[in-house]
């Protein structure tokens, strides 16, 4: 937020927005980290059992229809929830992979919006290092909405094999991945957007400062 100076016809900063957005900003990080990275890390730490949750596809019985047609099955899919106890390390860092990468595209976008909530609040919105900021803001959102369901659905094949391995020919891991999923990629189309208009405006002001 800036104000305007009549006697100067000067932009002078106004400090408190910016510090309100860098406050929120290391919150939302710090909590983040906690809830992606932190929770699970602690579980290890602790010796609990290593749990994850696996969408599987399956065929076995119908009870209802098992007295009157022998045999028959039926195809469902269901979501599966499990514990394994003792688990080795490499599965408690694969578990750990789809956090860290969501936590490291969130610090990634932290720290742009860090670095422009000081430029704007440093009476400086429209230069250029502020253009990179929301680049780097679509890039982390991008990150988020591609990176991490991928890297899920690596560990949902893994751990989910892991869970059905002690019951073969019952049946197969599911990986669904719908499309609120890739609520980032929308998101950073947006932002990039945004970064040419913000681009535009550092070039009208460069404009204005020149005919000044």
């Amino acid at each position: 937020m800036t104000t305007i100076d009549e006697t100067t016809a000067t932009l002078r900063p106004t400090h408190s927005g910016g510090r309100g957005v860098r406050v929120v900003t290391v919150l939302v990080a710090a909590a983040g980290l906690w809830l992606l990275v932190g929770q699970r890390l602690l579980a290890w730490w602790q010796g609990a059992p290593l749990t994850w949750q696996t969408s599987t596809t399956a065929r076995g019985p119908v009870p209802e229809l098992g007295d009157l047609v022998p045999g028959v099955s039926a195809q469902f899919a269901d979501q599966i929830a499990w514990q394994q106890v003792a688990a080795p390390a490499d599965r408690w860092l694969l578990a750990l992979a789809p956090g860290v990468t969501a936590a490291l595209c969130l610090l990634v976008g932290c720290w742009a919006v860090w670095q422009l909530a000081g430029r704007i609040s440093g009476g400086d919105p429209f230069g250029g290092r502020s253009v990179r900021m929301v680049q780097v803001l679509a890039w982390a959102v991008f990150g988020y909405g591609v990176l991490v369901p991928g890297v899920r659905m690596i560990t949902t094949l893994v751990l989910g094999t892991d869970a059905l391995a002690g019951h073969p020919g019952n049946g197969s891991v599911a990986v669904q991945i719908g499309l609120p999923e890739y609520w980032g990629i929308p998101i950073a189309v947006l932002l990039f957007l945004l970064a040419e208009v913000w681009r535009h405006g550092a070039r009208l002001r460069d404009d204005v400062d020149g005919l000044v």
